[in-house]
């Protein structure tokens, strides 16, 4: 029998990602196992090879998505609690596609829970989707909730 014991899910506060966390927080039920919350803030403070493009302007704004991250993401854990799951809030700064990979490799997730979007046409094929590259590299399965 399939064994579930934590239960990784990726959310950036959409729409996507709270359908995510209600599949995900059913199967936690369901299952018994443990929540891990994922917010990944991609850094503002981009640089190239010769041309930092570090402002304080950018270093400010940075601080600021993660104390707005961090507030949303206890919030949203401490929903989940109320509810009598026991929750792991992480959040990260960094690729988001990496970061993610990362948090399941180090948290040994059972399970990969997250929403997408689905992008067409040239962004897609010039971006990709971090969705599809998680099929792809996750070292867990991958439960990806669309959008109805």
């Amino acid at each position: 029998m399939l064994e579930i014991r934590k239960i990784l899910v990726a959310i950036d506060f959409s729409e996507w990602s709270s359908r995510s966390v209600n599949y995900a927080s059913l199967m936690a039920q369901r299952f018994g196992a443990d929540l891990d919350l994922v917010h990944v803030i991609m850094p503002a403070t981009l640089s190239s090879p010769g041309m930092p493009l570090i402002t304080p302007s950018l270093l400010s704004l940075d601080e600021s998505y993660e104390v707005k991250g961090r507030a949303d993401l206890e919030h949203q854990a401490d929903e989940l609690r109320a509810h009598g799951l026991k929750v792991r809030p992480l959040l990260v700064v960094g690729d988001p596609l990496e970061e993610i990979l990362r948090a399941a490799r180090d948290g040994q997730a059972d399970l990969l829970v997250m929403g997408t979007h689905g992008r067409t046409g040239l962004t897609h094929l010039l971006l990709g989707s971090v969705a599809e590259n998680l099929l792809r590299r996750s070292p867990c399965p991958v439960l990806c909730v669309r959008k109805p």
